[in-house]
């Protein structure tokens, strides 16, 4: 079995699979929405292609580019890959 993280904890360059949503986020349904639109649902793998000062994370999901902010980041858990 991978190891699962927080998002927050991964740095910059790394491609993560996301395995599973914190129970917060299940029942979060704006969170949930941003996720699906984003096309970052558990499975989804992406490459986090940087980290701003304020924490957030800037996320490469397919062609798009993604912001996950660390409150955010910090409850969904994602294998490094």
């Amino acid at each position: 079995m991978v190891p699962q993280v927080p998002l927050g904890e991964v740095e910059p360059g790394a491609t993560v699979r996301l395995e599973r949503i914190s129970e917060d986020v299940e029942v979060d349904m704006d969170a949930l929405l941003y996720l699906d639109e984003h096309g970052f649902v558990p499975g989804a793998t992406a490459t986090v292609a940087a980290r701003v000062p304020d924490g957030t994370l800037v996320l490469a999901v397919g062609e798009a580019t993604v912001a996950f902010g660390p409150d955010l980041a910090r409850h969904l858990f994602v294998a490094v890959v």
